[in-house]
């Protein structure tokens, strides 16, 4: 069973604004989700691959070695850079 702490740190993390009635609401609706996929994660796969495919995978095309942008034009495409590099807005705070 989910906690209304639980939903209170996700919001957080997700930088979310819930109100105390949706965080009420969220409770249970968080708590169905997180039990189908415990049910999926106990779903036994015989006889699949792991592709999707039952039987034989299907090719969709060769794939062949391309030459990259190269890090010059890549970063001429990118908003900020500095010395080198991507250049990102913070988002973590300590």
């Amino acid at each position: 069973m989910i906690e209304r702490e639980f939903v209170k740190k996700l919001a957080t993390l997700s930088r979310l604004a819930l109100s105390e009635a949706e965080i009420e609401e969220l409770v249970p609706k968080l708590g169905t989700i997180l039990e189908f996929v415990g049910e999926l994660n106990r779903a036994t796969l015989k006889g699949m691959d792991g592709s999707g495919e039952q039987g034989e995978s299907v090719k969709v095309r060769d794939d062949v070695l391309k030459p990259s942008l190269g890090q010059e034009k890549a970063l001429s495409l990118a908003p900020d850079s500095y010395e080198g590099h991507f250049r990102v807005a913070k988002i973590i705070e300590n």
